[in-house]
């Protein structure tokens, strides 16, 4: 036994050194890209999750809030929002409450009702879905731009340069009908938007819905 231990010793320190770097060095499956703003951090500010969409065709108040809350649920559970720290406003209680109308909203006004230290705001670019085939074939397609505003500076502190980070999900083929597939869009699409706030893993940063490659 004492030979063996000596022997490891020597093997480590003489031959096994990149098998030390092996151990030190965070593999493939481990390597984390790193946060491009750290949400956790200024989650006590109260952040508003705000969707809205481009001039053109309504896509509906529903997608928009099914996105809306993906986007929540994926601040709380993947980049570590506390949930109580999150603010959702409804588009009917906006519009009830005299905050703007469709396609007219001010969402640095409305985080200022709320009290929100921060804005995630999503804006639709396009969306597109369509039956293909037979019965229950569906394709589809998402395109947002997001942005983090600071409602104190009143401007953009996400992403650095201030332009929108644009994320485009896309869906070839699903076979399970309609829902199936806006589910996808949305989940995929929510976590375009929400991986950047926080350390993910290398090996799940893409997903197989991107359009575009980063």
């Amino acid at each position: 036994m004492r030979k063996v231990f000596l022997f490891l010793i020597l093997f480590l320190f003489c031959g096994g050194c990149d098998i030390v770097g092996w151990i030190i060095n965070p593999g493939p499956y481990d390597r984390k890209v790193p946060a491009e703003f750290k949400i956790k951090d200024r989650g006590k500010e109260k952040i508003l999750v705000f969707v809205d969409q481009e001039g053109g065709n309504d896509v509906g108040i529903s997608l928009r809030s099914e996105v809306r809350d993906a986007i929540c649920t994926m601040l709380v559970s993947r980049a570590g929002v506390n949930n109580k720290y999150l603010v959702v406003e409804s588009e009917s209680d906006i519009i009830s409450k005299g905050r703007g109308g469709y396609l007219n909203y001010d969402p640095l006004k409305i985080a200022s009702y709320s009290g929100a230290g921060l804005i995630l705001y999503t804006q639709i670019l396009d969306y597109k879905l369509y039956q293909s085939g037979p019965k229950d074939y569906y394709i589809g397609s998402l395109d947002t731009a997001s942005v983090i505003i600071d409602t104190g500076l009143k401007k953009v502190v996400w992403p650095a340069d201030g332009k929108p980070r644009v994320v485009r999900m896309e869906v070839g083929i699903e076979s399970k009908g309609e829902k199936e597939t806006i589910e996808k869009l949305v989940t995929s699409t929510a976590h375009g938007i929400v991986r950047y706030l926080y350390n993910i893993r290398y090996q799940q940063f893409e997903t197989y819905l991107e359009k575009v490659n980063y």
